[in-house]
């Protein structure tokens, strides 16, 4: 018989996880391609949700594991969670090697849904003042570029052009931003004792099921695929433990204080994002020439280029830290590290 405080611990990590997912789901997912799609459909939300979910728990495990200070870690936990989801649950990491081992697992999943959306957004906001107002109008004024960027991509054989619709990106924005929220202040409401999602059966569901769905899916059409995988998440996974070993640092983001959320009265300025991006997309309306043509047309390479070369350069900096820094350089904590859920 299990014990009622676990099932209540289980029930806690499981509403995080989920919650985590949801802000997974609106920075990694959604907020990607910035219109509603040709299939779109509740259900499939609901299952593209689960799956980040379901990564996001195993990456917070990840990090959970191998506790250390700064921000080196928090990047590898991000490129482990973006190798997971564009090499397990999608299989875009091996279609275009070697640029797709950063682009987009590391430079937008890790560095933009892990470093900023669930960290640097969430302590800018509880810290509050024009540092998050500052922070949530950068944000969407370059969701606002990004989104505007695809009326110039040459669509997918099965989605229309995008084509700017004020009304279509006005509900797209609240339901990104509105799912991002929701997730944020499940986070506020339920903190996690340092000691939560290490569980071995935990931990197991999640594999399993990772496992499962990139049996049914990836393997068959790349059976090679599980080896470069496990040598990435390898590569995480020791400099990670050897981030630990070094002892760099104060307490981290992760695992005591992190992840946390925002509570509702800080979540004003955040509104920032949806009615800046909006802004952007309608001021750059005039812009818009057609798939391939155009000025837009530069909008999604430069943001390709740009986010792979920081990311590139920020897991080389990590690795960095992890294999070549000694014990003698620690690295200063992330602000707002320290807070408290």
């Amino acid at each position: 018989m299990v014990a009622p405080g676990r099932v209540s611990a289980s029930l806690r990590s499981a509403a995080v996880v989920l919650a985590l997912g949801a802000v997974s789901w609106a920075w990694s997912e959604v907020g990607f391609w910035s219109q509603f799609r040709s299939g779109d459909s509740p259900v499939g939300w609901v299952i593209t949700w689960l799956a980040y979910s379901v990564v996001a728990g195993l990456a917070v495990r990840l990090a959970r594991r191998f506790p250390s200070a700064g921000l080196a870690p928090l990047v590898l936990v991000g490129a482990a969670y973006g190798w997971l989801v564009e090499g397990a649950v999608a299989s875009t990491v091996y279609e275009q090697l070697p640029f797709s081992l950063i682009w987009t697992g590391v430079a937008w999943h890790g560095l933009l849904t892990v470093v900023l959306g669930w960290w640097a957004v969430p302590a800018a906001l509880r810290r509050g003042g024009r540092r998050a107002l500052l922070v949530c109008a950068a944000v969407g004024a370059a969701w606002g570029v990004w989104s505007a960027g695809w009326w110039a991509a040459v669509p997918d054989e099965d989605q229309l052009p995008a084509v700017p619709s004020y009304a279509s990106y006005g509900l797209f924005v609240l339901v990104v931003w509105a799912a991002a929220a929701a997730g944020y202040v499940v986070l506020d409401r339920l903190p996690l004792p340092s000691g939560a999602l290490r569980s071995r059966w935990g931990t197991g569901l999640c594999v399993g099921l990772v496992v499962l769905w990139a049996g049914l899916l990836i393997v068959p059409a790349i059976p090679w695929g599980p080896v470069l995988l496990a040598g990435l998440l390898a590569l995480a996974w020791f400099s990670l433990r050897r981030l630990q070993a070094n002892g760099t640092g104060v307490r981290p983001p992760a695992p005591g204080s992190w992840p946390v959320g925002v509570p509702v009265r800080r979540l004003g300025p955040s509104l920032l994002v949806p009615v800046t991006a909006f802004a952007v997309y309608a001021a750059l309306s005039p812009l818009a020439a057609g798939a391939g043509q155009g000025v837009l047309v530069l909008a999604l390479p430069i943001g390709v280029v740009g986010l792979s070369a920081v990311g590139a350069a920020a897991l080389a900096w990590a690795l960095w830290r992890a294999w070549h820094l000694g014990r003698s350089a620690p690295e200063p904590a992330l602000e707002g590290a320290s807070v408290e859920p």
